[in-house]
């Protein structure tokens, strides 16, 4: 893989990987960048042709939607099912996961001025 190339968290895809796999077994060094090669390809084909499929409808933005459409397109049928459930359940924990914009620091919600809370550190 280029430098340039995009890429997938290397500490994500190993978590995902340790979580997947019985306790007693590794994976290579060599088993990890292939895999993250797969992932990546995998995942720009999804968006391409997902892209594609918004294009094709003269929209500009790849919505949910078009994903589980180019999953089907690819013959991944029987992921899109389980995507759209993901995304809905997702979707129903964001809606009642409070807003980070709204939330208050400690200092803030002890009234502390922005000086005072300075000081306290």
């Amino acid at each position: 893989m280029e430098e340039n190339d995009v890429s997938l968290p290397r500490a994500t895809l190993t978590k995902m990987v340790k979580e997947l796999l019985p306790h007693d077994m590794r994976c290579a060094a060599e088993c990890m960048d292939m895999l993250m090669d797969c992932c990546t390809e995998f995942i720009q084909l999804l968006s391409s042709e997902a892209n594609e499929l918004a294009m094709a409808d003269q929209k500009s933005t790849i919505t949910p939607e078009y994903v589980t459409r180019a999953l089907q397109q690819l013959g991944f049928e029987e992921w899109a099912e389980q995507v759209k459930t993901s995304h809905e359940q997702f979707k129903a924990e964001a809606k009642q996961a409070p807003k980070l914009a709204n939330r208050k620091t400690k200092a803030e919600l002890e009234g502390m001025t922005e000086d005072e809370q300075v000081t306290a550190l």
